[in-house]
């Protein structure tokens, strides 16, 4: 579909859902050129506007700010926000029914989590929040000089449930998308979603950054020219782009590749813009980064992600815990865009390794050594390393074609430099790694029943 006919059908599809995407994306054009001061302003308005609709129109959190003896006039200050608690995943999914606005007049439209880190959870959002979530998605689309009907190729699985198959073929159709057929990406997959790119001629190209990465390995493994397509950026999405992956899909393809955060509960989070600085979307989203007791974390530091939605009136979600840990950033970008900076997403707050001794860590190391891998030509295709017990790893690995005794030999020697002698580390070959219902490939995943 040629974008000025897209374009035409998303503006007539909106009409009827009552998601204002375009009246949304006007106005974020406009904001993302406020001050910092600015943006902090107007956020913090639209944050007041919530808790006072929150506490008149939602029983959850009328009966909570009573248990509080506060009402939304006591929230003067961040410092006065964070007397209300962070909401849980598990929270949510007990009062679901008792956080819906009463007095509610707009459409709901019920959404879930893919549930790839836990239990799914359903929601609800309106159609004005579903229209600044599209709306902040087109802004960061449109720093790369691509339009509300611009075509994309997602290199993504489609569900197995054929009502979801069909909900999300509409979904695409309309956004002037196309897809990969299954998330299980064999070399003829991926040739046929080549074929179907040269074809369909797309603007831009997105996915995890693991499926990314798989299919440039694939180009250029075929000596396929990945620039062949002229893309404009390829976003990675449900994952982070870990620099070895990132620069290995900017050589094949020859342009930026992009990493945007969001969830489903809240909507786009930060989009990264040509300067490379992830910008938060202050106007949608209030961002805390805290640390274990709930405090906020200094810049620079690593700290839990809780998000506030502030544009879904229909269930407010107060300082919610997406389960992310991430830096926030005092820096100001070079793009000179007042929206504020994070440093970087770090990851899954319960993929963390604990060593034999209980010492907990990121996994980033594991990351560090496969990437490495791409540098001295000692190259593997996939990886997943679960943590099976304290003081055992399992390890699956697709070779590359250079893949070698010595190449095992590295890795393990690396890995337990860092781990100690003290831990079993296991390594199982396979033709493809399992990925979550939702698509992503989590590198590292513990299976340990510790709190």
């Amino acid at each position: 579909m040629n974008r000025r006919l897209a374009k035409a059908l998303f503006f007539a599809v909106e009409k009827v859902r009552g998601e204002p995407v375009f009246e949304c994306f006007r106005e974020l054009q406009r904001s993302q050129w406020f001050s910092r001061d600015q943006l902090i302003n107007l956020q913090w308005q639209r944050l007041t506007s919530l808790l006072e609709h929150a506490y008149s129109d939602v029983p959850f959190y009328r009966s909570l700010f009573k248990k509080l003896g506060m009402k939304p006039a006591d929230i003067r200050s961040p410092e006065d926000f964070r007397r209300i608690p962070v909401l849980t995943k598990e929270c949510v999914r007990a009062n679901v029914d008792q956080m819906l606005a009463q007095n509610g007049k707009e459409r709901l439209h019920s959404a879930n989590t893919s549930g790839s880190t836990g239990l799914p959870l359903e929601f609800y959002r309106d159609g004005r929040s579903t229209g600044y979530s599209l709306g902040a998605m087109f802004l960061g689309h449109s720093w790369y000089g691509l339009e509300i009907g611009s075509r994309g190729a997602m290199l993504w699985g489609v569900p197995l449930d054929w009502r979801m198959a069909l909900s999300m073929r509409l979904k695409d159709l309309v956004l002037n998308r196309f897809r990969q057929k299954e998330y299980i990406y064999r070399d003829q997959n991926l040739r046929h979603f080549w074929k179907m790119m040269k074809a369909k001629g797309p603007e831009y190209l997105m996915g995890c950054p693991s499926m990314l990465y798989a299919y440039a390995f694939f180009l250029k493994e075929q000596d396929i020219d990945g620039k062949m397509f002229h893309l404009k950026m390829v976003k990675g999405t449900s994952e982070v782009f870990f620099d070895y992956q990132r620069q290995y899909v900017e050589s094949v393809f020859g342009c930026k590749s992009v990493d945007e955060y969001g969830a489903a509960e809240t909507g786009i989070i930060a989009f990264e813009c040509p300067e490379g600085g992830l910008h938060i979307m202050a106007d949608c989203v209030y961002v805390e980064f805290l640390d274990e007791f709930d405090q906020p974390t200094p810049p620079g530091t690593k700290g839990r992600i809780v998000v506030t939605n502030l544009r879904n009136h229909s269930m407010p979600m107060l300082r919610y815990d997406i389960g992310d840990i991430g830096l926030a950033s005092e820096a100001v970008c070079q793009c000179g865009r007042g929206l504020p900076l994070m440093e970087s997403l770090e990851g899954r707050v319960v993929d963390e390794l604990i060593m034999p001794d209980g010492k907990r860590t990121h996994p980033d190391f594991f990351y560090a050594v496969m990437g490495h891998l791409t540098h001295v030509g000692l190259v593997i295709k996939q990886y997943k390393i679960y943590q099976v017990a304290l003081d055992q790893l399992k390890i699956e690995i697709v070779k590359g074609p250079d893949f070698s005794d010595e190449t095992l030999k590295y890795i393990d020697k690396t890995l337990h430099q860092f781990l100690g002698s003290g831990m079993d580390i296991r390594y199982e070959f396979v033709s493809d790694i399992a990925r979550d219902r939702s698509g992503k490939l989590r590198y590292f995943v513990s299976l340990l029943n510790i709190d």
